[in-house]
């Protein structure tokens, strides 16, 4: 008996290794670096007369994005991307000329992480630089005219406290531009204040800034346009064929019909633009009896946010026990609680487990930021 369990389990794990996409016939649907401070088994043979249904609760979870460095794109932990050509938004460093004579910049890190560093200026002779922490005495670059009513620029001035006042931190020196950096440089005791706005080229969500190049789908700062060929929140589509102006209202017929019936929320919009018949065939599959338990299935392991067994199954050493949180409306769906048989009929397609399966599968692709957390 503990070995024919064991084939059991061997075989169940099988069927959940891959996810067949041959059923799925859904729609298609001059910036600066950035600065920053300092065994063999016993065979089964499976009765001819199945019960149907949606497969061992093998509901795919979402990828997390993939971060590659050279693709072009700036993602995850990326500072740059290398394949960005030079002068272009997002563009890898290769060196690093000072925004002033105070702020001397230094190439850090290599490939994607490259970026710019401010560095800390010192009292140093004879290098056209006056840091705030110094003055004439400590450092000859220093103004020894600060304060005499006129703007002095041989010697480094670039203010008078009653020609020009002098910014006295950084926060006088905002600009009002979410997009950047600001810092004060020099001092308003040695008359050289000067204000540095830094591009900010990182994708922060939160931040207030779109940085150039960026779109809604990386950044939740940048607002959704219509029109730019990247699906964004708030569009069912966008420069797909048959998308609309608006990017709402795919023009294919069966998409709208979908949306019309069944499109009460974010998630089932995008669904039935993304993945239309498999939707369709699980939603309105004509017996309204397999139509309920394919849905619930789909909802149960998107709701439950459990994957593959872990939907149907108990893990109880090495066997598996139909006690996960979605088992009874697999069980339903399948007409059956024995593993073997659950795990064979999801390997179906036609049948109800086999359509929820791979309706998960194409949901789970297409619609993870529509679906939310309701995505496993």
């Amino acid at each position: 008996m503990r070995h024919l369990w064991s084939c059991f389990a061997l075989l169940l794990g099988a069927s959940c290794q891959a996810y067949d996409e041959t059923p799925l016939k859904a729609a298609k649907p001059s910036v600066s670096a950035s600065v920053q401070e300092i065994p063999t088994s016993t065979a089964t043979e499976i009765p001819e007369q199945q019960p149907d249904g949606p497969s061992r609760a093998e509901m795919p979870h979402p990828e997390p994005p993939q971060t590659r460095c050279g693709d072009g794109v700036i993602s995850g932990v990326e500072k740059c991307d290398t394949a960005i050509e030079a002068g272009e938004a997002g563009a890898c460093p290769s060196e690093c000329p000072p925004l002033a004579a105070c702020a001397k910049r230094v190439l850090n890190g290599t490939a994607c992480q490259a970026e710019c560093l401010l560095v800390e200026p010192s009292c140093v002779d004879d290098d056209e630089c006056c840091p705030g922490s110094c003055n004439a005495s400590s450092d000859n670059d220093c103004s020894s005219a600060c304060g005499d009513g006129k703007i002095d620029s041989e010697l480094g001035e670039t203010c008078e406290p009653e020609v020009k006042p002098c910014e006295e931190s950084d926060k006088a020196c905002d600009d009002n531009d979410p997009c950047t950096k600001d810092r004060l440089l020099g001092s308003a005791r040695n008359c050289n204040s000067l204000c540095a706005h830094t591009p900010i080229s990182e994708r922060i969500a939160n931040d207030k800034c779109c940085p150039s190049g960026a779109d809604n789908s990386v950044d939740g700062d940048c607002a959704s346009v219509c029109g730019n060929g990247v699906r964004e929140n708030g569009e069912d589509c966008d420069g797909d064929d048959g998308c609309s102006a608006d990017c709402k209202s795919p023009a294919q017929v069966a998409q709208m019909s979908c949306i019309e019936r069944f499109g009460d929320d974010e998630c089932m919009r995008c669904s039935c633009v993304q993945c239309t018949e498999l939707v369709l065939s699980c939603w309105d599959g004509g017996d309204a009896t397999r139509n309920q338990q394919c849905s619930a299935v789909v909802e149960c392991g998107m709701q439950k946010q459990c994957t593959a067994e872990d939907c149907f199954c108990q893990s109880t050493e090495g066997l598996c026990v139909p006690s996960g949180p979605c088992s009874a409306e697999i069980s339903a769906a399948a007409g059956t609680s024995d593993p073997f048989f659950v795990s064979a009929i999801g390997d179906d397609p036609n049948s109800t487990l086999g359509r929820a399966k791979n309706t998960t599968a194409c949901r789970v692709q297409n619609c993870a930021k529509e679906c939310g957390a309701a995505v496993p």
